[in-house]
């Protein structure tokens, strides 16, 4: 089994250990982003590798099905009958030695993303409890089901006694005002407005598990050509936030992933992947091989720039008429902005942090 990843004529040794470090992809479209990005992507299947794509053109998933043969690919597509999950919902059951792990990471994930965008830190644990609450539950709780709990804070009184939460919490529960309650319904219903978001998310079965994918090395393609481009960006935003919130549960819970994961976000910007900080920052503790994919450098936050700097293989293409992201790029992986104008068709710059300023400039087969 080969350990190199990139297909080039050249001193370039980018590895399966490399990218378990983190490899950055910018460029133009058109100059071989997508190629290199493909490349990488067979060996690892063709070597047996679980690997996850997100990809919100489809293309890469199309290329993906129409060259490479295997029983291990997972075509996930929303719209598509039974496709999608609860997440509410734990995919492991309780006797699982890791079930406590999963319903307190899913609780926080969603506890963080409604704190983030109810843009206040108090109630937190009000917030948390009731989520953590609605996964434990011994009925299956959808998100729709949730709203419904939220609907007056009688609801939700009556939900919390039920669930026999312990008598502290109560008293503070009865304590708050009804404002909160109807702020976080509020917000969740947000979350479903659009019809496909709502369909992905709340599925009482299905026929794929991310968790136990994982376990058993499969290929994971998230498909979101199905969502109209132009109307449905929020919807794509939505469904990639959800669905890397699952996998990076699954990762982290999962016990045995014989030769680790490898995940492709192809299209990253800063209003999708909120939790991304965590993932890249704790990705190599779990033997997640990550791999960024970026267009335009200047139109992502600084957070998200310094975030992406942590990725330690950097493979940069010529980025077009695009000044400042040119300049971006130069500023960010210490490259002048001449060595990315003057790159060509299938050219690019390799660079890694323990290389310090040797870069390497090298093309690949345009196969």
């Amino acid at each position: 089994m080969t350990n190199s990843l990139l297909s080039c004529k050249s001193k370039t040794n980018l590895s399966i250990d490399d990218l378990y470090k983190g490899l950055l992809i910018s460029g133009d479209s058109g100059y071989g982003k997508h190629i290199i990005r493909q490349n990488i992507q067979e060996q690892l299947i063709k070597n047996g590798r679980g690997l996850t794509i997100i990809d919100p053109s489809g293309n890469n998933s199309q290329k993906i099905l129409d060259k490479v043969q295997s029983n291990d690919i997972i075509h996930i597509q929303p719209k598509k009958p039974n496709m999608g999950f609860n997440i509410l919902n734990c995919p492991v059951g309780k006797s699982h030695n890791k079930y406590d792990y999963f319903v307190t990471t899913m609780a926080s994930l969603l506890t963080n993303k409604l704190i983030s965008e109810l843009n206040t830190k108090e109630n937190g644990n009000i917030i948390y409890t009731l989520i953590l609450t609605a996964i434990k539950s011994e009925e299956v709780i959808s998100i729709e089901d949730f709203i419904s709990i939220l609907e007056s804070k009688n609801k939700t009184y009556s939900f919390v006694q039920k669930n026999n939460l312990d008598k502290t919490f109560i008293a503070r529960f009865k304590n708050q005002d009804e404002k909160l309650i109807n702020k976080i319904r509020e917000t969740i219903e947000s979350w479903i407005e659009n019809e496909n978001v709502k369909e992905f998310i709340s599925k009482t079965n299905n026929n794929y598990n991310i968790y136990e994918s994982i376990q058993n090395n499969k290929v994971l393609l998230l498909d979101l050509s199905s969502l109209s481009p132009i109307h449905d960006v929020e919807s794509r935003n939505q469904i990639s936030q959800f669905f890397l919130d699952r996998l990076w549960v699954s990762i982290q819970a999962c016990e045995t992933v014989n030769n680790g994961h490898f995940l492709f976000i192809n299209q990253y910007d800063s209003n999708t992947y909120y939790n991304i900080r965590d993932v890249i920052s704790h990705s190599r503790s779990y033997k997640l091989g990550l791999c960024i994919s970026v267009e335009n450098m200047n139109q992502l936050l600084n957070k998200d720039k310094h975030q992406l700097y942590n990725l330690n293989n950097k493979i940069t293409f010529n980025t077009g008429y695009d000044y400042p992201c040119t300049k971006s790029v130069s500023k960010l992986y210490d490259i002048s902005i001449d060595e990315i104008q003057e790159l060509n068709r299938y050219e690019f710059i390799y660079y890694n942090h323990n290389m310090g300023s040797d870069k390497i400039r090298e093309y690949i087969h345009r196969t």
